[in-house]
C-alpha cells in the first residue's frame, strides 16, 4: 500500500461511510473547534475536503472551514493508521491548498490540539501566531459594575443578523462566527444575552454548563465601545445566572494576545489555568 499511487478525489456523499469510519479511529486526526460534529458538517458545499484512495481504500481526508472574508481553518486531518503519513499529508494538502487559493483565499490558520499535527503543518511553512489561553473564576465574589446604563437581556432569534453585526465587527476574519455556526451555538446555548445601549444592540454574549461548571463561550463588544464597561455588564450579568443555578465556577478563553479581554476576565476573579493552546498560520499568496 505505501508504494501505490494516491488519488486524491473531492468529498461526494457516496463516501460518507467511509469518512465517518476513518475519524473514528484517533491517533492520526485533527478536528477543529466546532459547533458542528463532522457528521453534521460532511457535504456542506462550503466546506471543502478532498479524501485520499489508495487501492480501493480511504486512507485520508482533509478539510478547511468555510471562509470568512479571505481567511479560514484546518477543519479536518486524518490519515490512517496503515498509509505513509508524509506522503498522504502532503498529497491532501496540495489539493487543498490549490483549491483554496483558487477561490482568492489568503490564510489558513490551524488550532494545535494535538502534537502530531504540529510536526506536519511546521513543514509546510505555518508559523505560530498566538496562543489561546483557558481562565477560571471560582466562587461568588464580584466587583461593582462600571455602569448601569447598559440594559442585559435575552437575545431572540430576529436579531441574529445583527449579532452576526457586531461578532464580525469585534473580531477579524480568522476569528469571527459564520450565521451557521453563531445559530448553531445558540441553540446549544445555557445562556444567550445581549446588551443594550440607547436601544441598540451592541456587544453579546453566549455560555454553556456542563455538569457543575460554566463556560462562556463568547463575548463581543462593538470596537468603538471596548473597554467602556459593557463587557463587564455581561459578564457580571452570566455569573450572577450562573450562580443562581448554583454553578460558582466558570472558563473562559481567549487570545493571550487581547490584553483588553484579559484585564476584564482578570477584573471579574478570572486566574490562568495553564491550559493553553497554540495557533499557527499560514498565507497563501
Amino acid at each position: 500500500m505505501k508504494t501505490s499511487q494516491i488519488t486524491i478525489l473531492p468529498y461526494a456523499r457516496r463516501f460518507r461511510r467511509d469518512v465517518l469510519r476513518l475519524i473514528s479511529q484517533e491517533d492520526r486526526l485533527h478536528l477543529h473547534l466546532d459547533w458542528n460534529t463532522v457528521d453534521e458538517w460532511l457535504g456542506e458545499p462550503e466546506t471543502p475536503l478532498f479524501l485520499a484512495w489508495q487501492d480501493r481504500t480511504l486512507v485520508g481526508a482533509m478539510a478547511a472551514a468555510p471562509a470568512l472574508e479571505h481567511s479560514t481553518w484546518l477543519r479536518l486531518a486524518v490519515i490512517g493508521e496503515e498509509a505513509d503519513m508524509n506522503r498522504v499529508f502532503e498529497s491532501l494538502w496540495d489539493r487543498l491548498k490549490a483549491d483554496l487559493i483558487a477561490k482568492g483565499l489568503r490564510e489558513i490558520a490551524v488550532l494545535l490540539l494535538r502534537p502530531w499535527i504540529a510536526e506536519y503543518v511546521g513543514r509546510l511553512g505555518f508559523a505560530p501566531r498566538d496562543t489561546i489561553v483557558t481562565l477560571r473564576r471560582d466562587g461568588p465574589a464580584m466587583p461593582q459594575p462600571l455602569r448601569t446604563d447598559v440594559r442585559v437581556r435575552g437575545a431572540e432569534w430576529r436579531e441574529l443578523p445583527r449579532i452576526v453585526e457586531v461578532d464580525h465587527a469585534a473580531f477579524r476574519a480568522i476569528w469571527q462566527l459564520t450565521p451557521t455556526s453563531l445559530r448553531q451555538a445558540a441553540r446549544m446555548s445555557t445562556s444567550f444575552r445581549v446588551a443594550e445601549l440607547d436601544r441598540q444592540i451592541v456587544a453579546y454574549q453566549l455560555s454553556m454548563q456542563y455538569h457543575d461548571g460554566g463556560h462562556l463561550a463568547r463575548l463581543a463588544t462593538l470596537p468603538d465601545l471596548q473597554g467602556t464597561g459593557i463587557g463587564g455588564a455581561l459578564l457580571g450579568d452570566v455569573i450572577e445566572q450562573f450562580l443562581r443555578r448554583g454553578v460558582h465556577s466558570l472558563t473562559v478563553n481567549t487570545n493571550e494576545s487581547n490584553t483588553q479581554s484579559l484585564h476584564l476576565y482578570r477584573r471579574y476573579g478570572f486566574e490562568f489555568t495553564g491550559m493553553n493552546m497554540d495557533v499557527w498560520t499560514l498565507s497563501l499568496i
